[in-house]
């Protein structure tokens, strides 16, 4: 399962990828597909861990990473 609530993003999978579609408009949906792995640390009320971004594929194309920043490119 995963939530958001406008100022983060959690989720609770056990596979270390999820599916996002933003909608842009009535004739306009793009697609991220996340992939991240599980860091072993007790963090954010979890003591299981947390889940790290390690890619971001947007409408099929890997996004261009700048620092801790991932940049889609329509």
């Amino acid at each position: 399962m995963s939530s958001n609530d406008g100022t983060k993003f959690q989720s609770r999978l056990v596979i270390p990828v999820d599916t996002f579609y933003l909608r842009l408009n009535s004739f306009d949906t793009d697609t991220l597909l996340v992939n991240y792995d599980y860091v072993k640390y007790k963090c954010c009320k979890s003591p299981r861990g947390y889940g790290r971004v390690i890619g971001i594929r947007y409408n099929g194309v890997n996004a261009r990473k700048d620092g801790d920043t991932y940049i889609f490119e329509k």
